[in-house]
């Protein structure tokens, strides 16, 4: 089979990567034809959803479905298998093969593997499926793990003033308990897999555990973030997450308006800081 490429994965490839992502789309043939034949792997149908990446549904030899993913190897998903590894199909997909030259990773098959996004429920819904996901995603990791910090990160964070005070005083009062968190956790990157629903591509760092909910605290802000209530939909969403994971809701908004400014998101960031002053902390930070 002759990889497909969809027009949007080519176009965020070439936008992303310019000329390593050409010769990265040139070279792709013969990636897939080489750890399709290494694993055993029968190439079907090409799914959406990869911006930047390759990602097909097949079959291997016994008969079992199974997705392989190929994309250009960069900081964001460099450790993307060693975090599945952790996990190990612990609410997330499960990692079956990975080749590290290819930066190729064959995962298991989610079926129906409708994103939790398009499955038609209600943003308080949503939240309210999220949350336990996160909250049991929140492993400590292994000795000599290969993962970013989220301290170091922050400090790096392109922020200023009210918003860098505050990432250090996040950094400052960080928990004791630093656990593995997916700094991209939303309603596209939880599929249904059977009865229950499952993380894939995730982003991997170290660190508070409250700053993994925030990225579905600013979830759906393109469509929600220009609303008049767009602050009370964020308060409601913080207490619904925050009482399923069990997170100090300040923490949460806080990580969350300091990552939208890194982000590059400034009217979201401003809503979540104006949440975070209206928040009352549970910790003495």
């Amino acid at each position: 089979m002759t990889p497909r490429i969809p027009d949007e994965t080519r176009a965020g490839i070439l936008t992303w990567f310019r000329a390593e992502g050409q010769r990265w789309l040139d070279e792709l043939p013969d990636t897939v034809a080489a750890v399709a034949a290494a694993w055993g792997f029968t190439p079907t149908d090409t799914l959406t959803g990869g911006a930047v990446s390759f990602v097909t549904g097949g079959t291997l030899r016994d008969g079992a479905e199974a997705v392989l993913k190929v994309a250009p190897l960069d900081e964001d998903n460099r450790h993307e298998a060693a975090a599945l590894r952790v996990w190990d199909g612990r609410d997330g997909v499960r990692l079956l093969q990975y080749d590290i030259g290819r930066n190729a990773l064959l995962l298991q098959r989610l079926r129906p593997g409708t994103a939790l996004y398009d499955a038609g429920l209600e943003w308080e819904e949503e939240a309210r499926i999220a949350a336990p996901l996160i909250a049991r995603l929140a492993v400590e990791p292994p000795p000599g793990h290969p993962f970013r910090l989220l301290a170091d990160d922050a400090r790096t964070w392109r922020i200023d003033g009210t918003l860098r005070a505050l990432a250090r005083r996040l950094i400052a009062t960080a928990p004791d308990r630093s656990v593995l968190v997916n700094r991209d956790l939303h309603a596209l990157n939880i599929l249904r897999d059977g009865d229950r629903w499952r993380m894939i591509d995730p982003k991997p760092l170290v660190g508070d555990p409250a700053f993994a909910v925030g990225a579905m605290l600013r979830d759906r802000r393109d469509e929600l973030g220009g609303r008049p209530d767009y602050e009370a939909l964020l308060r409601r969403r913080l207490e619904i997450l925050c009482a399923g994971t069990g997170d100090d809701p300040w923490r949460v908004a806080a990580w969350a308006a300091c990552y939208a400014a890194e982000l590059d998101e400034p009217a979201i960031a401003a809503s979540l800081l104006r949440v975070t002053a209206s928040t009352p902390s549970m910790s003495r930070g």
